[in-house]
């Protein structure tokens, strides 16, 4: 069953079956909007092993797809943030953090980004296994 959740769940985060709601994060002291939290509402389906976005996450996480959706969602707030001018949150995994890779193709996606419009938010949905070198990488 595994192995059938994990092909699903590629399937919907590689055919971008998602969608990102936007929340305004406002200043308490001016009440002026700061940035944009992105969130994640995986499309519902037959094919949609998880009932809610939570479930959908925490099961991306135990099949080891936690890199694939983070791209994917930044890539999509990316160009939000692009085309509305916005700045934007976008959560990664700690799992995400964990991979050797990721940080690269994460540089590579944020390419030409006006520094302070895009901001990455560390997930506590999973342990970090190397705290040293999740730490070199953030």
């Amino acid at each position: 069953m595994a192995n059938g959740n994990k092909r699903a769940l590629a399937s919907i985060i590689e055919g971008g079956r998602f969608a990102l709601m936007y929340q305004p994060v406002v200043s308490l002291a001016d009440r002026v909007v700061h940035h944009a939290e992105s969130l994640l509402r995986p499309a519902a389906g037959p094919d949609n092993p998880a009932s809610n976005p939570q479930e959908f996450v925490t099961m991306v996480e135990a099949v080891g797809l936690s890199p694939m959706l983070d791209l994917a969602v930044l890539r999509r707030a990316l160009g939000a943030m692009r085309e509305s001018g916005m700045s934007v949150a976008v959560n990664v995994l700690g799992l995400s953090i964990g991979d050797d890779g990721f940080a690269e193709q994460l540089i590579a996606a944020a390419g030409g980004v006006v520094p302070g419009r895009l901001l990455i938010e560390l997930t506590e949905t999973a342990e970090i296994e190397d705290l040293a070198a999740a730490a070199a990488r953030v």
